[in-house]
């Protein structure tokens, strides 16, 4: 699964740069932090196009917009609370990195698209989607 790989990578270089000790592994793990945040939309907003049930597609990509804003909020008061702790950016980056755990385990949760399945031969995996999304949709596949 492509976003279990995103999540997974967005993981591990968080971390490495947590634990980067000079100035370029720092801005190295950081650009393979941003590759993979890049890595993971394209993937998400296909998801959400084919899963949701189109009369909330809309409400859908609202509510990502609000908790990706919510996430950035709650990095930015780690940032400011951590240091009066005496912690250091170390662990305001693992702290930030905790944050991607329950991404993993939506992810593992949800189903590929039907796309997917077909494209790869798995006819009946793809009905079993479809069945799951027309009880969402009310709609006759």
């Amino acid at each position: 699964k492509t976003l279990i790989i995103v999540e997974a990578g967005l993981i591990a270089f968080t971390t490495f740069s947590a634990m980067a000790v000079g100035v370029l592994p720092y801005t190295i793990f950081q650009f393979g932090v941003g590759f993979f945040i890049g890595g993971g939309i394209p993937p998400v907003i296909m998801l959400l196009i084919e899963v949701v049930p189109e009369k909330w597609v809309v409400q859908a990509f609202a509510l990502r917009a609000a908790l990706r804003a919510t996430g950035i909020l709650y990095a930015l008061a780690i940032e400011a609370i951590f240091p009066s702790f005496g912690m250091s950016w170390y662990h305001v980056l693992l702290g930030i990195n905790l944050l991607n755990f329950p991404a993993i385990v939506a992810v593992c949760l949800t189903d590929d698209s039907p796309r997917y399945y077909i494209a790869n031969g798995e006819q009946d995996k793809a009905l079993e989607v479809l069945q799951s999304m027309e009880k969402l949709n009310i709609i006759c596949v």
